[in-house]
């Protein structure tokens, strides 16, 4: 199952690199408590976000050097937002935002800050993943957390399994390199990356799904494309020989993800 997902996740679409990020499905619309109040018929939940990537970067919203078929199938067969926006233009508060439901000002994050003194606020609130595992929701989160500490500081709290977290890999820190062999993180165990990230994402992502069909889940899919550092496989490359590598290494990197988490 995974191969075949994997072949149709790589002919998924691609976006540019831009300074925006762009949370694919934004299951907020309603307050937080309401997911506390379903006692039936409870709904598995994806949040897919990608890092870095601009408004006008899918060709449903503007220009793309590479065709994105199953992002526009997503937006066809789904809601398309047109005057949605995160809550800031940076990593760290953006997800903050994110993942509390709030303004991140209202418990004083304005920027990229580090330290856990600095941040202790922030610490205090309850995330989304919280509050699906109170309601009996498996949660788990795949990709970049970037949410206790930078790459040589790590907060003695805070990390995905002390925040409403069941499963968690991920890397630390804000980026990462894309290549195989790279060091990432399951549960506070280090180890190298048995392939390329972004393949590792997909493959981790379809696993927990395959893993939790009898139980309603929560995943949150935090891809670290299209963020650099701009590292695309040959293949890739090979598909598209008259866009930039910089393009392919910022979109590629992202494209499969889609088709294999909603095939799964």
């Amino acid at each position: 199952m995974i191969k075949k997902e994997k072949d149709a996740w790589r002919a998924l679409s691609h976006w540019n690199d831009a300074h925006a990020f762009v949370a694919v499905m934004m299951l907020l619309a309603f307050p937080i408590a309401k997911v506390e109040s379903q006692t039936s018929s409870k709904p598995n939940v994806i949040l897919i976000l990608s890092d870095d990537m601009g408004y006008s970067d899918l060709p449903k919203y503007g220009k793309s050097e590479i065709p994105t078929p199953n992002i526009d199938r997503l937006a066809t067969e789904g809601t398309l937002f047109t005057n949605a926006y995160v809550t800031a233009p940076v990593c760290v508060v953006s997800r903050m935002g994110l993942l509390t439901g709030q303004y991140q000002q209202r418990f004083g994050m304005y920027d990229n800050i580090y330290g856990e003194e600095n941040v202790g606020l922030f610490l205090d609130q309850t995330l989304l993943p919280a509050v699906f595992q109170k309601s009996g929701y498996r949660t788990a989160l795949v990709g970049k957390w970037h949410l206790n500490g930078s790459k040589r500081d790590q907060y003695s709290s805070g990390s995905p399994l002390q925040r409403g977290f069941d499963e968690c890999i991920s890397f630390l820190g804000g980026d990462s390199s894309f290549w195989k062999g790279t060091p990432v993180n399951r549960g506070g165990e280090s180890y190298p990356s048995p392939e390329y990230m972004t393949d590792l994402w997909g493959t981790e992502a379809c696993e927990f799904i395959d893993r939790n069909q009898s139980q309603p889940f929560f995943l949150y899919l935090a891809s670290n494309a299209v963020h650099s550092p701009m590292h695309a496989l040959e293949a890739d490359q090979d598909q598209f020989p008259d866009v930039g590598t910089r393009t392919v290494a910022s979109t590629t990197a992202c494209c499969w993800l889609w088709t294999e988490v909603s095939d799964a």
